[in-house]
């Protein structure tokens, strides 16, 4: 009777129901495990993700071609090259489920089908995918906080193969498709058809074809967070600061343009008003340059200057630097929730880039490794497992060390110093000579 007294507030504004006996009997049992999902995470009945981004302009699907042009910035790809680098090198192995022939056979075969896949056009030609650009669509959901792929699959005989693992690029998805009454159940995922976006077909994907790859997902959302969320301002400033560089540059080569006139007394018409601030805003140097002017007016380029903004473009790359930095040390020192940090003498970083690692296999093994398996083998044995090998991946001072010689140098330098460490990192073998002797 107390909880029924404590609740009678609740009702003045609730017309579900007309008294709190009723909301009792509507609870499940506490004594009985509950199987049914009684809320949602913001997603609405479409599939339209929210997650905690107070800037509509920067919240999916808005935030795909910032994050876009981003990615091209030069500090910006060095810090992903830094990231993306040590997985990309690992080696991959499928492990088998047990120690059994038949665990055995059925890992050494999907280990040999993806490194081999291939596909038939439409034309009869066969094409080859490479299992690295596979991994590399899959980090692309530290670029824009998820992405996706699609499982194709072939036959040869009686048994299916992978024939292609197809990238379904972000800005290329419309809207997730969710379950009304459990929203972080993906029923599918509606596709632009980029044959004709104007006309407005759509591909539907089925969710048990997908394989998709999320970032920092906050409740149920599939777009997750992008790696550079917190790049945004710093770039934001950067890139403004420099587009004002470019125009002042130009006005400072061939000057401001400007119409005037000597005679104080002289006025335009409203049109020549309008044409005139027209004519001085189009004026681009060209072997076409030229312009007519009413009478008794003049026209000449005034001077400017330009102010040196090496200085300010150095501290919003610091800016941007800084924020990679303490996404990787608060990430890598959670371990993306793999395992403690007091568990693990790894450091900081290698913690953050074996969580996107683990995070990444973890979604082939749920997807399409699990899809495969049950093609060829039902539910009667366990699924192979895909792994990373290990990673080699440089320290906090290291990365920190990489981005100050990006940053203060504006380009790095490249040394066969250099050229040993990166192949080292990409575990493809030593640099030899001419004459085939390591160089160390």
């Amino acid at each position: 009777m107390g909880l029924i007294s404590d609740l009678s507030n609740w009702f003045s504004w609730s017309s579900t129901f007309n008294s709190a006996r009723d909301l009792l009997e509507s609870l499940p049992d506490p004594e009985i495990p509950d199987t049914k999902a009684r809320g949602a995470s913001q997603n609405d009945v479409f599939g339209e993700p929210q997650y905690s981004e107070w800037n509509p302009e920067y919240a999916w699907p808005n935030n795909i071609r910032l994050y876009d042009e981003m990615r091209n910035d030069p500090i910006i790809a060095e810090i992903l090259r830094i990231i993306t680098m040590p997985i990309l090198g690992a080696e991959r192995k499928i492990v088998p489920a047990d120690s059994s022939k038949e665990a055995t056979i059925a890992a050494a075969r999907l280990q040999e089908n993806i490194e081999m896949m291939e596909w038939q056009g439409s034309t009869g030609i066969w094409h080859i995918q490479k299992f690295s650009d596979v991994i590399n669509n899959a980090l692309l959901s530290l670029v824009y906080g998820f992405a996706m792929d699609e499982v194709v699959f072939r036959f040869r005989g009686p048994r299916v193969l992978i024939a292609k693992i197809a990238p379904r690029m972000p800005h290329s998805i419309n809207r997730f498709i969710v379950n009304p009454e459990d929203t972080s159940d993906l029923i599918a995922v509606e596709q632009v058809n980029n044959n004709d976006p104007s006309a407005q077909v759509y591909n539907l994907i089925p969710s048990w074809k997908i394989t998709e790859y999320i970032f920092q997902a906050e409740g149920d959302s599939f777009v997750g967070k992008s790696l550079l969320r917190s790049m945004v301002r710093p770039y934001y400033y950067a890139t403004r600061i420099e587009q004002a560089q470019a125009v002042g540059l130009e006005h400072s080569i061939m000057g401001v343009p400007v119409i005037y006139s000597e005679d104080r007394e002289a006025s335009m018409t409203e049109a020549e008003l309008q044409a005139a601030k027209a004519a001085v805003g189009s004026i681009r140097v060209g072997e076409r340059l030229g312009l007519v002017l009413p009478p008794g007016f003049q026209f000449e380029f005034g001077t400017t200057q330009v102010q040196d903004v090496t200085s300010m473009l150095r501290y919003y790359d610091w800016k941007i630097a800084s924020a990679a930095v303490q996404q990787i040390a608060m990430i890598g020192a959670s371990g993306g929730g793999s395992y403690s940090l007091a568990e693990t003498q790894d450091s900081v970083s290698q913690r953050f880039v074996q969580s996107v690692a683990t995070d990444t296999a973890q979604s082939f093994n749920n997807g399409w490794i699990a899809l495969h398996h049950y093609y060829n083998y039902g539910t009667t044995r366990t699924a192979p497992k895909f792994q990373f090998g290990d990673l080699i991946v440089p320290t906090m001072d290291e990365i920190i060390q990489q981005l100050a010689t990006a940053i203060d140098k504006h380009l790095l330098t490249w040394q066969a110093s250099d050229e040993v460490d990166l192949r080292n990192k990409m575990q493809i073998g030593p640099l030899r000579d001419a004459e085939g002797k390591i160089i160390t």
